[in-house]
């Protein structure tokens, strides 16, 4: 009983992440926090790049999000 109880609750879980992911399909870059710029190599000024997993637009998609139409 208690199994399948942990299992409901389990797949009650992955539903409503599912649901959440396919309406809202993008989140904040964990690589630069949403600023779209990442230091590299100090903190002088010119070491500052784009960040090479959102490639500036600072918001990536979200794991089994739907895609852009």
């Amino acid at each position: 009983m208690f199994v399948s109880a942990v299992a409901i609750a389990v797949l009650i879980a992955f539903v409503a992440w599912f649901a959440h992911a396919r309406w809202h399909p993008w989140k904040v870059c964990p690589r630069c926090g949403g600023t779209g710029k990442i230091n590299r190599f100090g903190s002088a000024a010119r070491t500052w790049a784009t960040c090479p997993r959102c490639h500036g637009d600072k918001k990536v998609r979200r794991l089994l999000a739907r895609k852009d139409r």
